[in-house]
């Protein structure tokens, strides 16, 4: 078993940034130097708006024959530093001093990949996940960067960081960021959050190295790529949870029977645990959003998926989807922990005091890193955002959608307020 946590753990700092944020932690696997400083998750999106690839652009950038690029350096400081570059990049990450090589098309990596490039190199590799091409103005969702930082080369089980969802209060518990997910998850993620998650296998990127260092440099012996598989579509099959799912509760218990929680270093978690009440979710499209006169109107009573948590001495320790088709319900596809976390730790606070605890579901809408906890359907329902640790603040569905749309089409919209 190999881990890296000589690399940060770097959270998004906006809910567009998960590029940056994985370009972080990949360019702090290799050790400073007299010209190489490891830059923050800040300084990765500044470089990118400047077009600074490398510490030769830096500094040239930094000094007074920079040109163009020094005066593209100047700017984005500028503009970043005022909080302006929530946005995603076109290329992917921004590997500030590296190459890398990309998997390519219709391939995937082995087992033995990650045991070379984790335990043997102690290099990450990045993968990205797809859930749609919507594009409009400014705003393009879809692409989601996560990271690998550690491998179990007896179970080939690989450890997954993941920089959402964006706080905008400080992160106390930032390892639930992070979760061990069998190989099979990485070959094809199936659903994320509600939604159907594709793997772009393509754009998986290994052989790190400074810039300089060529591929023949690296002293391994790598084992050819492994072909993709074809995907199964999606066959989920939505019911009403309106008055409570009753049919969950065997195989949630059948599935926790033979599931083993696993501490960052990747040990397991001994016991007692128990699983909390699961939270259905209603997975949004950007597409759907665009299209519908009332997007309040999508809220209606009905899933395919639903988040569980695991909890330890009452905390949040690991989490589960469930997903429902004609077979009936089975453990599948990745649930993110922070997020189960925030959803069970909204239900602590406010059922007791505004409604019953099996009311709240999750409203996912992952093209654009943007997830809710809600009450209530359609134009009854309020939604708060999950970027806060504590209360949260609920507004009408209407008034939260709609800044939702707004931003999909690049339009401007005031923040909704809270009632």
């Amino acid at each position: 078993m190999s881990v890296l946590d000589n690399i940060g753990k770097e959270i998004q700092e906006g809910d567009l940034l998960c590029w940056a944020a994985v370009s972080t932690m990949a360019v702090r696997a290799f050790p400073e130097d007299a010209k190489f400083k490891h830059p923050t998750q800040q300084d990765i999106v500044i470089y990118q708006r400047a077009g600074i690839k490398s510490v030769k652009d830096l500094a040239k950038a930094q000094s007074a024959a920079g040109g163009k690029l020094a005066i593209d350096f100047a700017q984005a400081k500028i503009t970043c530093g005022a909080g302006m570059c929530n946005a995603t990049n076109p290329a992917g990450l921004h590997l500030y001093d590296l190459n890398s090589t990309k998997v390519g098309a219709g391939k995937v990596l082995t087992p033995d990949h990650f045991g070379i490039e984790i335990d043997t190199r102690k290099c990450p590799v990045t993968i990205r996940w797809d859930y749609g091409n919507e594009t409009n103005g400014s705003s393009r969702g879809g692409g989601h960067a996560l990271i690998i930082t550690g491998y179990k080369a007896d179970t080939h089980q690989l450890r997954l960081w993941d920089p959402w969802p964006a706080l905008l209060n400080p992160d106390q518990q930032t390892s639930q960021h992070e979760k061990w997910i069998p190989y099979d998850t990485y070959v094809d993620p199936l659903n994320d959050e509600g939604m159907d998650a594709v793997a772009q296998h393509e754009f998986d990127e290994f052989k790190l190295r400074r810039k300089g260092a060529r591929v023949s440099d690296i002293d391994c012996d790598y084992p050819p790529l492994a072909p993709q598989s074809a995907t199964d579509a999606s066959r989920e099959s939505s019911v009403d949870f309106e008055r409570g799912i009753p049919d969950l509760q065997k195989p949630i218990a059948e599935f926790l029977r033979g599931h083993v929680v696993l501490d960052s270093a990747g040990d397991a978690v001994h016991g007692p645990y128990v699983t909390g009440e699961p939270f259905p979710i209603i997975p949004l499209s950007t597409a759907l959003l665009r299209k519908a006169s009332r997007p309040e109107s999508l809220l209606k009573p009905q899933t395919s998926a639903v988040v569980v948590p695991i909890l330890k001495d009452g905390q949040v320790i690991d989490s589960f989807l469930m997903l429902h088709d004609k077979r009936g319900w089975r453990a599948g596809g990745y649930s993110n922990n922070k997020i189960a976390a925030l959803l069970t730790e909204t239900r602590d606070i406010h059922a007791p005091k505004e409604a019953p605890a099996l009311s709240f579901y999750l409203v996912s809408i992952p093209e654009l890193s943007t997830f809710f906890v809600a009450q209530g359907f359609t134009d009854r329902a309020r939604l708060a955002p999950l970027n806060v640790h504590g209360e949260k603040r609920f507004v009408g569905a209407r008034e939260a959608l709609a800044a939702v749309v707004a931003r999909i089409r690049g339009e401007p919209f005031d923040k909704p307020t809270s009632r």
